[in-house]
């Protein structure tokens, strides 16, 4: 090797390095993605309903009702199970909703080839509003080939598919209608219009005709009626009427008589109580259960089903049958009796049964609804042959409930507050830290976890003191701190005058408060470390109340709310205070924010990020829910960008880029669902891949520049992650040249060939360090290799 090649060599290498990092730039994730190195779950604080259970060929089952989460994972009013009651995560659907999130499924079919069609109470898919009959793949993606286009509102209660995948259905405007297996009408079959009564189930007859169950919309009477295969009337059926309520369920027995329920006390003129047997020409069996007449179902019969032994399975809403105790479930024997042999389940004590699924083992699923939503009864129950509970069937199905806050701690672990009951299926409730893969610190317990048996508290506000301690507000436990392990720090007393809806740490330990009582008052305070009023602290006056508190670096405070005065002075719902929290009128928006500002960032230029439910900023209509002021509070009018729903949250990047989120579905006129990045100017970033299926409530970022999101969403870019979130990050790192210790200073490096290694020179401590880099003859070979 000569000199100039000696001399070349470790510019050589340099290049060599660059050009590996470019590579490994390239090949990086985009920014949004979500980090797969994270899983938590944070599961909903209400009970999901189950409407309809349906058991594949393979074994697998698939639920459909109202709920969002189903054991942690995301299941927008469906998702299947495995046999043994797991989540099948290959199983993805889309997002089904009506006038919430969670959708409301009431009729689940399956065709020969394994597709799934999906009806119910169905606004859209995916935030797109189009009300209608779906039809799955196997694994769950939308079939777009198929689509049933119905009104909003026009409920679907009942579905069935025919031996050549056509089907029936029957809704809530009275209309029963029949479709070709690819979702196209069927002509042959006249269908029938309104006929004045709401239509609850549908069965098919071996000779194909109909029969269809109905009532009116209100307590009026119930109809069984039956037409031909055509969709004509049937003469030869004398149409079956009740008193006082619908027929929810019709079944036919291998005799061809037919047995209904619903919520009756009178069948064609006969007392009945709640389930009849009508034979073949519509005429009453008055030989079912031995014509014990208005003694039978004290409540409404939602489900029948005739197991292979001939005896009547009955699900619905009722405490006794035939005088005895059988709450919401009971067998009958083939001729109406009560088989006393089968049990009373009290997990059935606070819940309807909507539908019974009779598996092949003699076993059954039952969806329910918990009507109270305390009791430790899921809406998903297995059950032995005998009424026994099936312990193997533990799954928990919920909807509701947010992450409110998510906070990395400078240990790397994450806090997690809002309104929720467990977190990756752990009695947490509304509070909880992870470490930093996710998993739940156990470490951790607050100390009033499992206090709540009415329902979980709300925790609004969560601040972390330099010494690890935790300062929360919530509904039902106030403003309280809590010790690094949970505990209660009884230190602490709140004892400040104003309603607190949020709270800052100062670095000498004291805390500012801010809120308000929504009229005139008082609307921040500073507090000493034991929670008592700070005397000497001014506390400006306002009319209206603040949300948010931002400490700037000159010890100044920017407040943010929903306010018009402040101390006297006009502001607009933003205002600046002074260290002794007197208005700062060197901070003078004219006219600030026309609505509420719900979250503030500060850009390390002084210049202020607000976010909210504003519609124009400084007299500025074009700035709607994001905008920004210069440090004097002056509109920045190269700022300018508008979103179609609320912000709740935005976070300036240290590149200067800004994340938020909201309820908005477009930013700026672009599809941008609930989370999106502008570029420093206030423009779309579209290198920001993220998408989130409803609202987020919170943006944070860890040390390593990753994003924390928690909110009510399930679905991250599609992939499952229940209210909270990590996304991948790619921050533009501030580095210098040479800069082998990280300091941000060049260090001195030198390489000696005669012993192959590179000395180098640290600028952070003076030290040297040997490092050996590969030999003479060596290639470089790009790649990714610590992930």
């Amino acid at each position: 090797m000569n000199n100039y090649q000696k001399l070349l060599r470790p510019f050589l290498l340099i290049s060599c390095l660059v050009l590996l990092s470019a590579f490994m730039v390239s090949t990086a994730k985009a920014a949004g993605e979500v980090d797969p190195g994270f899983n938590a779950s944070v599961y909903g604080s209400n009970k999901g309903i189950v409407q309809v259970v349906k058991r594949q060929t393979d074994g697998k089952i698939l639920i459909g009702g109202s709920f969002t989460d189903v054991n942690g994972q995301a299941g927008n009013g469906i998702s299947r199970l495995n046999a043994d009651g797991s989540v099948d995560t290959s199983f993805n659907p889309p997002m089904f909703f009506f006038s919430a999130l969670g959708g409301y499924v009431l009729a689940i079919g399956l065709q020969s080839d394994g597709k799934i069609l999906v009806a119910g109470d169905i606004y859209g898919i995916d935030g797109i509003f189009a009300p209608g009959i779906r039809r799955l793949n196997h694994d769950g993606s939308i079939d777009t080939s198929f689509y049933v286009p119905l009104t909003a509102g026009n409920m679907v209660n009942d579905l069935k598919v025919l031996p050549n995948d056509g089907f029936f259905i029957g809704t809530s405007g009275g209309s029963l209608n029949k479709y070709n297996a690819d979702g196209t009408q069927d002509n042959s079959f006249t269908p029938i219009g309104n006929i004045g009564y709401n239509i609850k189930e549908i069965e098919i007859q071996t000779d194909g005709k109909i029969l269809v169950g109905a009532g009116s919309a209100s307590s009026g009477p119930g109809v069984l009626l039956r037409v031909n295969a055509n969709g004509t009337g049937d003469a030869s059926f004398t149409q079956v009427f009740t008193s006082s309520g619908a027929v929810e369920t019709v079944e036919i027995q291998a005799d061809g008589k037919i047995l209904i329920g619903g919520f009756f006390s009178i069948v064609n003129g006969f007392q009945q109580g709640g389930i009849s047997r009508v034979n073949p020409d519509g005429s009453l069996d008055l030989n079912f259960n031995l014509n014990n007449t208005g003694t039978q179902s004290s409540g409404t019969i939602y489900d029948i089903v005739i197991r292979p032994d001939g005896k009547i399975l009955i699900g619905g809403n009722f405490a006794s049958f035939n005088g005895v105790t059988m709450r919401s479930l009971a067998l009958l024997n083939g001729d109406g009796t009560l088989d006393t042999s089968f049990q009373n389940n009290t997990l059935l004590a606070q819940a309807y049964v909507f539908d019974i699924e009779l598996l092949p083992n003699g076993k059954m699923l039952l969806g329910t609804q918990v009507i109270q939503p305390f009791t430790p009864t899921n809406a998903l129950i297995g059950l032995n042959a005998d009424g026994t509970t099936d312990p193997a069937l533990i799954v928990k199905i919920r909807r509701g409930g947010k992450v409110n806050l998510v906070l990395q701690q400078p240990d790397g672990k994450i806090l997690v507050a809002g309104e929720f009951p467990m977190v990756n299926g752990v009695v947490r409730q509304s509070l909880a830290r992870l470490n930093a893969d996710g998993s739940l610190d156990t470490s951790f317990l607050p100390y009033f976890n499992g206090t709540f048996s009415m329902g979980n508290p709300n925790v609004l506000v969560m601040n972390l003191q330099p010494d690890g301690k935790i300062l929360i507000i919530s509904s039902g436990v106030g403003f309280v701190r809590l010790n690094p392990d949970g505990s209660h720090d009884t230190s602490f007393n709140y004892t400040g005058t104003i309603p607190v809806n949020d709270a800052a740490v100062l670095p000498d330990g004291k805390i500012i408060t801010v809120g308000g009582n929504g009229s005139s008052g008082r609307i921040i305070e500073k507090l000493n470390a034991n929670g008592s009023p700070d005397a000497s602290f001014f506390g400006a006056q306002s009319i209206g109340w603040a949300r948010k508190v931002v400490i700037q670096p000159d010890g100044k405070f920017l407040i943010g709310g929903i306010f018009t005065q402040i101390s006297g002075s006009i502001r607009g719902r933003i205002a600046r205070l002074n260290a002794d929290g007197s208005l700062d009128n060197t901070f003078n928006p004219p006219g600030g924010a026309n609505d509420q500002v719900s979250d503030i960032d500060l850009q390390t230029d002084g210049k202020v990020v607000l976010a909210g439910k504003f519609t124009g900023l400084n007299g500025n209509s074009n700035i709607q829910k994001i905008g920004r002021l210069n440090q004097d509070g002056t509109l920045d009018t190269s700022f300018v960008q508008k979103t179609d729903g609320e912000l709740f949250a935005v976070k300036i990047q240290p590149d200067g880029k800004i994340l938020i989120g909201g309820s908005m579905s477009t930013v700026g006129n672009q599809f941008r669902n609930a989370i999106a990045r502008l570029n420093a100017d206030g423009t779309i970033d579209s290198s920001f891949v993220g998408v989130s299926n409803t609202t987020v409530w919170d943006i944070n970022l860890q040390t390593d520049g990753k994003i924390l999101l928690g909110g009510e969403f399930t679905k991250i870019d599609g992939i499952s992650r229940v209210r909270i979130a990590r996304l991948l990050n790619n921050l533009t790192p501030r580095t210098k040249l040479f800069d082998y210790d990280g300091d941000g200073k060049a260090d001195v490096s030198v390489f000696r060939a005669s012993e192959n290694k590179w000395y180098i020179l640290r600028s952070s401590d003076g030290a040297v360090t040997q490092q050996i880099f590969a030999v003479s003859g060596d290639v470089p070979v790009p790649a990714d290799y610590d992930g």
